[in-house]
């Protein structure tokens, strides 16, 4: 991703502007879509641009490349689709924290922090005692 200018950063994520992803169909020797060309230069044979959508905001754009050329179908691009889904649901939820390295688990009501993957013990809130 290095090799990649700003320019050609700013084509990939707008070809994913209004649909789930834009991918390469597996001919490695053809000219590719606008923006791959560096990609290309550095090895990439198979490139996959997902944007990253949530609670109606782009929050960026997830560029997967290989340097295999692949047959990419949309079976196969689905599972990329879906990451970029919920990497995006992670963002939007991470961003929207008043700390956002302070947190509390949604499904347990446990807080944790984001510095240490380690969960505090600490009981559960009050809300959700019975």
């Amino acid at each position: 991703m290095l090799a990649l200018t700003n320019d050609e950063l700013s084509a990939l994520s707008s070809l994913v502007g209004d649909i789930r992803s834009c991918y390469t169909a597996g001919d490695a020797s053809s000219r590719g879509f606008v923006g791959t060309e560096s990609l290309r230069a550095a090895g990439a044979r198979a490139v996959v641009v997902l944007p990253l959508w949530a609670q109606r905001k782009r929050f960026g754009t997830l560029i997967v490349a290989h340097s295999r050329p692949l047959q990419l179908t949309g079976d196969r691009v689905e599972p990329l689709e879906l990451l970029a889904d919920h990497a995006a649901a992670v963002l939007a939820t991470w961003l929207a924290t008043d700390d956002p390295t302070e947190t509390t688990d949604v499904r347990t009501g446990f807080p944790f922090s984001r510095r240490s993957p380690e969960v505090r013990p600490t009981s559960p809130p009050a809300s959700q005692h019975r």
